[in-house]
């Protein structure tokens, strides 16, 4: 397809009421994928913390690192 043509504004308004459903498609995929690293931020990382809430050196393990969450 040519270049000029697929960067051209569209002034019809009858094109521009054809792109709305491709429009919500992709602003709905667009949410689907904040929230998700909304979740992952606010729910996900406080899980794998608390899975893992105590680091212990390998050669010495009395040297350990532990995590506290509020």
């Amino acid at each position: 397809m040519d270049q000029e043509f697929l960067t051209a504004p569209v002034n019809s308004a009858v094109d521009k009421f054809q792109l709305i459903p491709e429009f919500l498609k992709v602003r709905g995929l667009v949410k689907q994928h904040l929230d998700s690293f909304n979740y992952f931020v606010n729910t996900g990382i406080k899980k794998i913390v608390r899975a893992n809430d105590r680091v212990e050196a390998t050669r010495h393990p009395y040297i350990y690192l532990s995590y506290l969450l509020e």
